[in-house]
C-alpha cells in the first residue's frame, strides 16, 4: 500500500513551502466561496457524514461514508498542482486514504471511534498519517513506516503531524491531559511530555517554520490560547477560547519564525494572532468547532503596481451557518471571506492543503 500512496517529488522550492505549510498562488484566485485568495484545497464531513472537497481538489462529493462528527485531513500528494491525498475515519472505524491517485483504500487500521487523523508531506514529497488507535495510543502510518508508539491519548482527542527534515514530529494530548510529543528523525525515535496541561479532550496543533524548528498552539487547561515552540518558550496568548474547540497554526514565508494561529474565541467567533496581529474577524463559527489555516505566498499579477510577492494565509472554517467558510488575508489583497455554501455535519471541522505549483 505505501508504494501506490508514495507522493512524486516537487522542486526544492514547493518542497520547503509544504513543510512550512504554505500555499503558492501565482495570481489570486477565484474560489467557489466568491471571495478571492488562495487555492487551498478542502476537505470536509458534508451534512450526511460523507466525505466532501471544494475546488481545486477534484473529489466533489467523494461518496465515502466517513465516522459522524469527525474532521477529514489532506496533503499535498502524487501530482504536484493539483494533487492531495486525505486521511479520515471512516464510518466503520478505520484509518481511510484518498485523493486524486489512487481509489480510496481501508487501511485496515482502527481509529478511537470519533477522532480524527492528521496527514503531512514529508520531503521530499512523501506523506506520514498520525492517529489515535481504538487502543488508545498513538499510531503512525505511511512512508516512514507503521509505527504503534504505545504512548496513551486522552480518548477524546486527536495529534496533529508535521513534517521535519528526514522525518515528522506528532503533537498530541496525553491521558493525564499534558502536551506531549513523539518525533522520527536520522537519529531516531523520541517522545515525551512538555509539562503543559491541555483543555481536555481538545487537540494541538503543530507547524514548521520556513527558518527552522516547530512551533506548537493549544488550549491550555485555563481555557486560553497557549503556544511553545523549538526556540521559544511556553507562552500563554492570553486568548479565550470555547472551550470545546481546537487551535490551528502555519509557518509564514518570507519570515523564518513567523507564524499565524486561527482559533474559535470563547465568544464563537474566528480570531487570528500571530504575525499578523490579534484580529477580530466577526465572523461567527459553529460553537465548538476548530478552524483549519495555511500560510500563502501570492504572486501579483502581471504588471501589478506594486510586483512584491506577498505572504498571507486562508482560512477555513464551518461558520454558524453550518456551511463551510473560507476566508483569506495578504498585505496585497487585503482580506476577502465567503460562504462555500457546503453543509457540514454540525460538529466537524474542515481540513484544508496547500496547493503547489
Amino acid at each position: 500500500m505505501q508504494s501506490h500512496w508514495r507522493m512524486t517529488r516537487w522542486s526544492a522550492a514547493a518542497a520547503a513551502a509544504v513543510l512550512a505549510g504554505v500555499t503558492l498562488v501565482a495570481a489570486p484566485q477565484a474560489r467557489a466561496d466568491g471571495g478571492v485568495g488562495g487555492r487551498g484545497g478542502f476537505a470536509i464531513e458534508g451534512a450526511s457524514n460523507v466525505l466532501s472537497a471544494d475546488a481545486p481538489l477534484p473529489l466533489g462529493e467523494a461518496g465515502l461514508s466517513m465516522w459522524p462528527g469527525t474532521s477529514p485531513s489532506i496533503a499535498p500528494a502524487q501530482n504536484a498542482g493539483n494533487g492531495y491525498a486525505v486521511a479520515f475515519e471512516g464510518s466503520n472505524g478505520d484509518l481511510w486514504l484518498t485523493g486524486s491517485g489512487p481509489g480510496a483504500q481501508d487501511t485496515g487500521l482502527g481509529m478511537m471511534p470519533g477522532t480524527s487523523p492528521s496527514i503531512a508531506a514529508l520531503s521530499p514529497g512523501e506523506y506520514q498519517v498520525a492517529f489515535q488507535a481504538n487502543t488508545g495510543v498513538l499510531y503512525t502510518m505511511g512512508a516512514d513506516g507503521t509505527t504503534d508508539w504505545n504512548l496513551p491519548m486522552n480518548t477524546h482527542s486527536s495529534p496533529s503531524i508535521v513534517g521535519q527534515g528526514n522525518g515528522y514530529e506528532v503533537a498530541y494530548e496525553s491521558t493525564t491531559t499534558e502536551l506531549s510529543e513523539a518525533s522520527l528523525s536520522v537519529s531516531g525515535a523520541s517522545h515525551g511530555g512538555l509539562g503543559l496541561g491541555m483543555q481536555p479532550g481538545t487537540s494541538p496543533s503543530i507547524t514548521a517554520l520556513w527558518g527552522g524548528g516547530i512551533e506548537i498552539a493549544f488550549q491550555a487547561n485555563t481555557g486560553t490560547l497557549w503556544t511553545v515552540g523549538t526556540n521559544s518558550p511556553a507562552t500563554n496568548t492570553g486568548q479565550g477560547m470555547n472551550q470545546a474547540s481546537s487551535p490551528s497554526i502555519t509557518g509564514l514565508p518570507l519570515n523564518n519564525t513567523g507564524y499565524e494561529i486561527a482559533f474559535e474565541a470563547n465568544t464563537n467567533v474566528l480570531t487570528t494572532i500571530g504575525t499578523f496581529g490579534g484580529v477580530n474577524t466577526g465572523l461567527a463559527m459553529m460553537p465548538g468547532t476548530s478552524p483549519a489555516i495555511i500560510g500563502t505566498l501570492v504572486f501579483p499579477f502581471p504588471g501589478a503596481i506594486n510586483p512584491i510577492i506577498q505572504e498571507g494565509y486562508e482560512i477555513a472554517f464551518q461558520g454558524n451557518t453550518g456551511t463551510l467558510w473560507a476566508t483569506s488575508t495578504s498585505i496585497f489583497f487585503g482580506t476577502q471571506s465567503g460562504n462555500t455554501g457546503l453543509a457540514m455535519n454540525g460538529q466537524a471541522s474542515p481540513g484544508i492543503a496547500p496547493f503547489v505549483l
